[in-house]
């Protein structure tokens, strides 16, 4: 019979920017000196530094004894395999729980904000001093959990990215995108900023911004199967349309064929990671529940597209990759009741040391009294006066005197 293991707690976080000052210029000290000309600045990224460094240490305290933990930096997700019993810890912004979403299965998520006053805390939803009472909640499986799609995309070839927020088509610069947009039965040639197909929780980040500014209101629930297809900064170049720039798809199918001769790229939740949908690329979306048995996805580490693979694709030649909503990420969700602030279970008393010296002592009396005040009087009595002391002309004499002996 296997040794059931306990369970493991992986804390994930993300350098602040006052580590990234420090790896690029050496020091505190330096970093301090060549930001001087911005006022404030620094001494706001100590303060956020250290809120991240006490989160984390509080984190690391509320975790039991009997369990596994670990630590994670975000540029190591890519190569770090998750075990089914991990209990990922996510100590910084609501990005984070973006980024590690796409390389989990079922595992829940517990979002810790350390600066609640200036992170919203859409996905870290606790505070530090809370996470003690959350992680029992999770052991003894009473925690609430909400359910966030994933959204999915597949190329042609095989290679699949997922994304919790969004999902971006267009330019990897400041150029417009060329492409043809398909919609269920509508269909448009267009040039613009590129497109953006974004899910529920994506509806309160990039696709929120969007939508505002068109004064649009997105019916997007996180835990809901629809996606939201926007057009960025759509242009009216002869040859091009502009109506359609909104749609929100349910079982419909979304197609995209890139028209761009290089430069297309297809990335997720701004993680920097970034597909090529070059000349000719050609994307469809539809929004069908899929299910995500089997292997976990590849991680999205590399640069992909003709200009990378051992046959090299011609300009022109298409990439189809389809969207779908796959999955769902498990993010802990804050109870109806309230929760406990106490960072981890009261220690025992410490009991009183009596330190002893390392040599015994016996009980003084009178009579060690007296022969203590007698033997200072001899000393006083002996010791030489000031008169009575050589000079430092005597001292010299003696000195010469021996060396010629």
């Amino acid at each position: 019979m296997a040794p059931v293991l306990a369970p493991r707690v992986m804390v994930v976080t993300r350098p602040s920017d006052l580590e990234l000052l420090v790896q690029e210029h050496g020091t505190r000290e330096q970093a301090r000196f060549l930001t001087q000309d911005r006022p404030g600045w620094f001494d706001e990224a100590v303060r956020r530094d250290e809120l991240q460094r006490l989160a984390v240490a509080d984190v690391l305290k509320g975790i039991p004894v009997d369990w596994r933990r670990g630590r994670l930096d975000r540029s190591d997700l890519a190569t770090f395999a998750f075990a089914p019993e991990d209990v990922v810890v996510a100590v910084g912004q609501d990005g984070l729980v973006a980024n590690v979403a796409k390389y989990l299965d079922r595992q829940p998520v517990i979002g810790i904000n350390p600066d609640p006053d200036n992170v919203e805390g859409t996905l870290v939803r606790f505070a530090r001093t809370e996470f003690r009472s959350v992680l029992t909640l999770v052991e003894q499986n009473r925690a609430p959990i909400d359910e966030l799609t994933l959204i999915e995309a597949q190329l042609d070839d095989g290679q699949v990215l997922h994304a919790l927020n969004e999902i971006f088509i267009g330019h990897r610069s400041h150029q417009s995108a060329r492409y043809r947009l398909r919609i269920e039965d509508r269909e448009e040639r267009q040039s613009s900023s590129g497109i953006i197909v974004a899910t529920g929780t994506g509806a309160t980040g990039w696709a929120r911004s969007i939508s505002r500014e068109r004064n649009l209101q997105l019916d997007l629930a996180a835990r809901s199967h629809r996606l939201a297809v926007l057009v960025r900064e759509v242009f009216p170049a002869p040859g091009f349309g502009t109506e359609l720039t909104t749609a929100m798809v349910d079982d419909g199918v979304v197609l995209v064929t890139s028209e761009m001769s290089d430069g297309g790229v297809i990335f997720g939740d701004g993680i920097g990671r970034i597909f090529s949908a070059s000349a000719g690329a050609a994307a469809s979306s539809c929004a069908r529940r899929t299910s995500r048995s089997g292997s976990p996805p590849e991680p999205v580490d590399r640069v992909v597209g003709y200009q990378d693979h051992a046959q090299p694709r011609q300009p022109y030649d298409p990439v189809a990759a389809s969207f779908t909503c796959a999955g769902a990420l498990h993010v802990i969700r804050r109870p109806s009741g309230p929760l406990s602030s106490r960072l981890h279970p009261a220690s025992p008393p410490v009991p009183a040391v009596t330190v002893l010296a390392w040599r015994s002592r016996r009980p003084r009396t009178p009579r060690d009294s007296a022969a203590r005040s007698a033997a200072r009087a001899r000393s006083a009595r002996t010791a030489p006066t000031a008169s009575s002391a050589p000079s430092w002309r005597e001292r010299r004499s003696c000195c010469r005197r021996t060396r010629r002996a």
